[in-house]
């Protein structure tokens, strides 16, 4: 294991949405003059999120989009059609033009109701609905027509460490060090089975992590409709897997029962490769887009990742 730490609780564990006052005059202008709200003072969600754009005023939430136009509108659709498929998430509020996106000095905003709800936390009961809510929802966006929606890119070559380590600090830096021989062997197993992945190419949610799911007096709410693209269901399904029952194995819970019913009906197999697929890509995007003077936002996330390589196994694995 390196030195890792296994099943530490990370910024995923906080399950309390925190938003502090801002004086950012765009989504206050866009609430007055686009969506009729009488506002002076509006906040800004303040947690871990580096491109989190959320602010909370009243009972929407403002959403600063990056991106183009019509491939977040597709996104938006798909994602309000979830509904129809018994899937909870925040309606999509129209402005005073009766448009889902707004457009405010060159950048595109969109509103949604506020849900006044936790983080998925791993609790009993919440594990029950996930794995229900999970099946339910990429079975939904399998049958979405992929045209027109980002494709996720995949790991083409194995990782070659050819960058100063040492630039991310010496904590990171020696867990890296003493780990490379275990990311440069997954990304290479990863690159040969990436052919058999793509196989299942359809819409997914990519992203799908506690910090992605509200709890709210017994109900399940997906967030992020701009992770929904298109990807290996296998890859998706298994990463979701890991992140969500991560929490049994801290929490001294028996996820193997829960592993057995997320798998049961689907047509995707149980595999720990497809996750560490992509945690590889997030992994080595870091250190790919890192240099000395302009060190990746997501830095902290290298030893979550490096932790991921090894819990997914336990988990999706033979372990």
């Amino acid at each position: 294991m390196h030195n890792i730490v296994l099943w530490e609780p990370d910024i995923f564990h906080k399950t309390l949405n925190v938003f502090i006052e801002s004086n950012d005059p765009s989504p206050i202008m866009v609430a007055r003059e686009l969506y009729g709200m009488n506002c002076s003072t509006i906040k800004q969600s303040c947690g871990f999120e580096a491109n989190s754009k959320n602010y909370h005023i009243g009972d929407i939430i403002l959403k600063r989009l990056i991106g183009n136009y019509d491939v977040l509108l597709k996104q938006l659709i798909i994602y309000q059609s979830l509904n129809s498929y018994g899937i909870y998430t925040p309606n999509i509020i129209c402005n005073m033009s009766g448009q889902i996106i707004s457009t405010y000095n060159s950048e595109y905003w969109v509103a949604m109701e506020y849900i006044d709800g936790n983080f998925y936390s791993g609790s009993m009961n919440e594990i029950e609905l996930v794995v229900d809510i999970m099946k339910q929802l990429f079975c939904a966006l399998h049958h979405q027509e992929i045209f027109g929606l980002p494709h996720r890119p995949k790991i083409n070559s194995e990782y070659i460490n050819n960058k100063d380590l040492s630039l991310f600090g010496e904590t990171i830096h020696t867990i890296l060090k003493e780990s490379m021989y275990d990311i440069t062997l997954i990304s290479r197993n990863v690159c040969k089975a990436m052919e058999l992945f793509d196989q299942s190419l359809s819409v997914v949610h990519i992203d799908l992590h506690p910090r992605n799911i509200l709890y709210k007096k017994g109900k399940l709410y997906i967030l992020d409709f701009d992770s929904i693209q298109v990807q290996s269901r296998e890859i998706a399904y298994n990463f979701a897997v890991y992140k969500l029952l991560r929490r049994c194995v801290s929490d001294g819970i028996d996820f193997r029962p829960f592993i057995n019913k997320i798998f049961h009906g689907m047509d995707i197999p149980k595999n720990s490769l497809a996750a560490q697929a992509e945690i590889i890509f997030r992994l080595t995007s870091i250190l790919h887009s890192s240099s000395p003077g302009n060190i990746s936002i997501w830095k902290q996330l290298i030893p979550v990742h490096l932790r991921g390589l090894y819990e997914s196994e336990y988990i999706l694995g033979d372990l």
